[in-house]
């Protein structure tokens, strides 16, 4: 079944009638076997490593390699939630025989989400998401809190916009690449601890060539050196990237505010 789904992946309608035929469930039940197989061959020490493997900084989403750039992502839907994500790539959610669900469909207009339209996701009924024009919230008000499953098809190289849920606007984003993601944790992990190297690592990290980076160093080092927060500005903005630009004009109109 991986191999039918691995050979269809780069066409979104193509992964979306396969969805609509194959067995899902049985699908779940395999990568979830597969899973524990993997577990219970490893030393009990190194468990936590294999978990630390599936698990991804999207919200309560474990993450499944399908291979050939498919993924299976199952998610922890709770009642309420402060951001919504967008995907790199495209997906498609389902729901398993048994089950159904509610997304919220946006369609992205700049830094913002628009235009939100509640769809039933149904085993006869999955639906399609493109990363680039479209983001699914996962949350709706009143319903319990149950999971939510997706195919996802990621973009070498591509971001994750992150969006908050009151405002609908963009306030973040970080990079489907593992590598650039690694720094952005480590640099959260060091504000958590308030470690007294943080300032020292955010000023190199200011110059990385990944936008995402440069942003969240950026955070760090206007709130630690607020004096020099108009030379920072100036920094990001000689870099022209165009959404890094329009989220530094974002601090500098909340600072005039």
């Amino acid at each position: 079944m991986f191999k039918v789904l691995s050979a269809i992946a780069a066409s979104p309608e193509a992964l979306l009638e396969q969805v609509r035929t194959l067995d899902m469930r049985l699908l779940i039940e395999q990568v979830w076997q597969r899973f524990n197989q993997s577990k219970a061959r490893v030393p009990e020490g190194e468990r936590d490593r294999l978990l630390a493997s599936v698990a991804t900084s999207v919200g309560d989403r474990l993450s499944f390699d399908l291979e050939q750039g498919v993924a299976l992502d199952i998610v922890r839907v709770q009642e309420s939630t402060e951001h919504l994500y967008s995907t790199s790539g495209h997906c498609v959610w389902f729901a398993p025989s048994g089950l159904s669900y509610w997304l919220c469909v946006y369609r992205r207009e700049g830094n913002h989400l628009v235009c939100p339209e509640w769809v039933l996701v149904h085993p006869q009924a999955p639906l399609l998401i493109r990363g680039e024009c479209q983001v699914a919230g996962l949350n709706q008000p009143g319903v319990a809190e149950h999971l939510a499953f997706s195919l996802s098809v990621p973009v070498p190289g591509g971001d994750i916009a992150v969006y908050e849920q009151e405002s609908l606007s963009c306030i973040a984003w970080f990079p489907a690449d593992g590598e650039v993601s690694r720094f952005i944790v480590l640099l959260q992990a060091l504000q958590a601890v308030d470690d007294p190297g943080l300032q020292h690592v955010a000023q190199s990290l200011v110059y990385h060539p990944h936008p995402a980076l440069r942003w969240q160093a950026f955070q760090i080092l206007v709130k630690h050196s607020p004096a020099r927060r108009h030379e920072y500005c100036a920094l990001l903005q000689a870099g022209g990237d165009e959404q890094l630009n329009e989220l530094v004009s974002g601090y500098l109109a909340k600072e005039r505010a």
